[in-house]
């Protein structure tokens, strides 16, 4: 038996892990590399794998940085099963066709050849089996998988794969991404049981974020500001899962008597059509918000909200609203809609850009973080006089003591830990945290590195 690792190797983007047992091969996650070009360059490199081969891939959730190379494996010849949530298999289907309109319109333009296209979308989902929660499902003889809530976005999953070869056999728990406890409309992140080996991501190992509750009061700060002066607030944001948050916050303040004059766009074809799986996958939702949905309130709908259609009311929004919130994607600014409105509002100083995620290196987002006057968008050079404001409570990545929590709330502890989904430093604090405080033996791997269980 043995695990090799594909992919989120010493970086944040691109998880893929392979797990071999009895000749039975299983493919956990096969996700982008986000980040700047030598990164995103690993996209186009040849698996360290036949697709062929592969028995199974098991998704742990529709996020782009774990499934967005997916559909090669069926170009290059995969027929297995695919595992996953019912709502991961809507969610991933839905950001994989955008990815491939995406693809297919730079490529009219004079960039790159496309990875995939809407035909390899399609023939992927017709391979996705849904899986409940707490559901065994076998793989063979020798390998059976099991997913519990992860409390990320909706329908994400830990992933346990059980392999047995000969007399051995070897239960490996694979984190996906750990979302935070108590945040809204999801249930909270479930601890596996026992394990002999853990993968668990990195993405915060060496830091926590500000509460929630301190980052929606600052939200609403900056919202009740740009409703008195008449500006402008641009929010990158994830059309899949921190949009949804954010609707159901900014509900809350209006349902509290806040934000009466305050307009609300989701400018982003793909974050509608998300929340409308939402609003099909309710029985996923936590305790509060069926309760809410019992009493006939819907925490995704509010007055003064509207969902943006085509590119020509976009335009419209950009240039006329005043009051108003413009929620759009990509989460990182470097792609869709809201690369023209930050093109347009970022020289304005009554603009104000709230970022509530992760912003890779290399990316737009990340340089308005850092604080650059400067960018350049679409070919131009773009003064920044907007004022950036970064919430890190939104985020739906569990920080360092949550993290901790979670691995530490395993009853039966594993024998050894690789670390994942990081940077180098967020990767070593917590390896160090692990062996400290847990008293764990832990392992951060190298791309393409193979070990035997």
């Amino acid at each position: 038996m043995r695990v090799q690792f594909h992919g989120a190797a010493r970086t944040v983007t691109g998880s893929c892990t392979l797990l071999e047992a009895s000749g039975t091969s299983v493919l956990v996650d096969c996700g982008q590399f986000q980040g700047d070009d030598e990164l995103e360059r690993h996209n186009r490199d040849r698996f360290g794998f036949g697709a062929k081969d592969l028995k199974a891939v098991v998704l742990t959730h529709g996020h782009i940085d774990h499934v967005g190379r997916a559909p090669r494996l069926v170009r290059e010849g995969f027929r297995g099963r695919i595992l996953c949530t019912r709502a991961t298999a809507q969610i991933a289907t839905l950001m994989l066709l955008d990815g491939a309109k995406i693809m297919k319109e730079d490529a009219r333009r004079g960039g790159p050849e496309p990875m995939f296209d809407e035909s390899d979308v399609e023939r992927l989902s017709t391979l996705m089996e849904p899986v409940r929660y707490g559901e065994s499902v076998a793989v063979g003889r020798d390998v059976t998988i099991a997913l519990e809530d992860a409390g990320h976005i909706l329908g994400s999953a830990h992933a346990l794969v059980t392999m047995r070869e000969g007399d051995r056999t070897v239960a490996f728990g694979v984190s996906g991404d750990v979302g935070v406890p108590g945040r809204p409309v999801i249930g909270d992140p479930v601890p596996f049981r026992a394990l002999d080996y853990l993968q668990v991501e990195t993405t915060y190992g060496d830091r926590d974020h500000r509460s929630q509750a301190d980052s929606v009061t600052e939200l609403e700060a900056v919202l009740r500001q740009a409703e008195e002066d008449g500006g402008v607030v641009v929010m990158p944001a994830f059309a899949m899962g921190r949009t949804q948050d954010v609707l159901y916050h900014v509900n809350a303040m209006k349902e509290a008597g806040r934000l009466k004059n305050l307009d609300v766009y989701v400018d982003s074809p793909l974050a509608t059509r998300l929340t409308a799986v939402f609003n099909g996958n309710t029985q996923l939702y936590d305790a509060e918000s069926k309760q809410r949905i019992a009493g006939g309130d819907d925490p995704l709908k509010f007055p003064g909200l509207r969902f943006v259609g085509d590119p020509d009311e976009s335009d419209r929004v950009r240039r006329e609203a005043k009051r108003a919130l413009i929620v759009s994607a990509s989460g990182m600014c470097q792609g869709g809609r809201v690369v023209r409105h930050l093109e347009a509002l970022l020289p304005r100083p009554s603009t104000k850009v709230v970022i509530v995620g992760y912003q890779a290196p290399g990316t737009l987002g990340r340089r308005l973080v850092d604080g650059w006057k400067v960018v350049r968008i679409r070919g131009h050079e773009v003064p920044v006089n907007a004022t950036i404001h970064t919430l890190g409570g939104f985020s739906a990545h569990a920080g360092r003591k949550e993290l901790l929590a979670w691995v530490g709330a395993i009853r039966e502890m594993p024998r050894r830990v690789f670390l994942v989904h990081g940077e180098p430093a967020p990767l070593e604090s917590f390896a160090r945290a692990l062996e400290s405080e847990l008293g764990l033996s832990t392992h951060i791997p190298h791309l393409g590195e193979s070990i035997e269980l």
